[in-house]
């Protein structure tokens, strides 16, 4: 039944954290427990796939995006991973050409992560993907260049939505916009 919704879905979805967690499960995949918590600004790599995706067409081949995460995800059947890292070996997939799923976190901002901190601290437990509090506020490099991926890949959804006859819902800056084809 999800899967079969996911197939059908009219519009280009990407889940961001959880959002991917739930998108890998819907299509087949499993969430589990990853081998590390990843907290932090930590690097990821681009697959042979993600170079193929429209989706992930412009991304770096290495870039550094925030993560805070302790679960992973499954690749369902057909789902291609498209980056990966040290502490985690799914960090992204698509599927269908219309879904995509991220593990970290493009959509990060300084206030974003000073609120997961000063909410969190329980949460940081040591470990060698868990970076010390002081190494993750005020990145504002990091913070830049994440977004610059972010819309990149929005950039690239909204011109699949144009060509096909897909919708687009985007969050930006706390509220959603609709996007429809010509």
């Amino acid at each position: 039944m999800k899967l079969h919704f996911i197939q059908r879905v009219p519009f280009e979805t990407l889940g961001i954290c959880l959002g991917a967690q739930l998108l890998a499960e819907a299509i087949g995949g499993k969430v589990r427990p990853n081998c590390y918590r990843e907290i932090g600004w930590f690097p990821v790599e681009l697959t042979e796939a993600a170079k193929q995706s429209p989706a992930f067409r412009g991304f770096p081949e290495r870039f550094v995006p925030f993560h805070w995460h302790r679960d992973t995800f499954e690749l369902p059947d057909r789902a291609m991973r498209t980056a990966s890292s040290k502490g985690c070996r799914n960090q992204a997939f698509v599927y269908e050409d219309h879904v995509a799923g991220l593990q970290f976190h493009l959509e990060m901002d300084g206030a974003g992560i000073g609120r997961m901190l000063k909410n969190s601290k329980d949460g940081l437990v040591q470990g060698p993907y868990v970076q010390k509090p002081e190494g993750m506020a005020g990145r504002t490099e990091l913070v830049s260049a994440s977004k610059t991926i972010l819309y990149t890949l929005l950039d690239a959804m909204e011109r699949r939505c144009s060509e096909t006859e897909h919708t687009m819902f985007a969050s930006g800056k706390g509220q959603i916009y609709r996007t429809i084809g010509d």
